[in-house]
């Protein structure tokens, strides 16, 4: 099994889980987590130098237990990897620590070691809200509509067309809810890339977004519209409106 020298930051941070920070001896990889605010089982998780694709990254990961193990997996499959809880222990600095394990698929695992240490929890928090496009609590109506507008606008530039924008902002009741549809729309102007894309996205007549009552974020297209739901504490929106446009589309 291949193994990085790694250094791993552990801090308790009661029952929301933990606050992680790793790296390796020469500084190339690191990896970051803190709880998410207002959840007991996700954390956000901020990655560089990996040995897989993409190398860096952030999102949010939900947290499972069992007698045995700690598991943090990305929501909607946002990362290429994930993190496991082992039972080894290694010897740093003269003490025991305990070890995890970061897991690639088809990639040997690679064993890291925990250490006492500090996390930038609102770095790391409000890096992730900009990198997925999930607002920072409630928005006024028209601050909403005019990030979509310019939504619109550039995926209109990149596309030569853009879907009719339809928000149900009763059913919404002013929360800034709608505003993580501008993800969709980004994703559409990057695929827009692609000639097969362009062509697919050209026959999209409108976007339409509700809330959701199920998962936290869905995307479906029905004949000439992608229907898009959203609930307020849908995860890693970006990486995953680019990842279902491709599989719907």
């Amino acid at each position: 099994m291949t193994r990085l020298a790694m250094v791993l930051v552990l801090a308790a941070s009661g029952a929301r889980g933990e606050e992680l920070l790793l790296s390796d001896e020469a500084g190339r990889v690191s990896l970051s987590i803190v709880p998410w605010a207002g959840s007991d089982t996700r954390s956000v998780v901020q990655w560089r130098g990996l040995p897989v694709e993409p190398s860096s990254g952030i999102a949010i990961f939900e947290r499972s237990s069992d007698p045995r193990r700690t598991q943090l997996m990305a929501v909607g499959a946002a990362a290429p990897f994930f993190i496991r809880s082992s039972s080894a222990r290694a010897l740093v600095k003269g003490s025991t620590a305990s070890t995890w394990e970061l897991l690639f698929g088809d990639r040997p695992p690679l064993l890291v070691v925990s250490q006492p240490g500090e996390v930038p929890r609102d770095t790391l928090e409000q890096a992730y809200r900009q990198t997925q496009g999930v607002p920072s609590g409630t928005k006024p109506r028209a601050e909403v509509e005019a990030a979509l507008t310019r939504a619109t606008v550039a995926t209109q530039k990149a596309c030569g067309s853009s879907p009719k924008l339809q928000v149900d902002w009763k059913a919404f009741d002013g929360r800034a809810l709608p505003l993580a549809a501008v993800t969709v729309l980004a994703a559409l102007a990057t695929l827009c890339a692609d000639a097969d894309y362009r062509s697919a996205i050209a026959g999209l007549e409108r976007l339409e977004v509700v809330p959701a009552t199920g998962s936290d974020f869905e995307l479906d297209r029905s004949k000439g519209a992608l229907v898009l739901r959203l609930r307020h504490d849908a995860a890693n929106p970006g990486v995953r409106a680019l990842q279902m446009l491709r599989d719907t589309l």
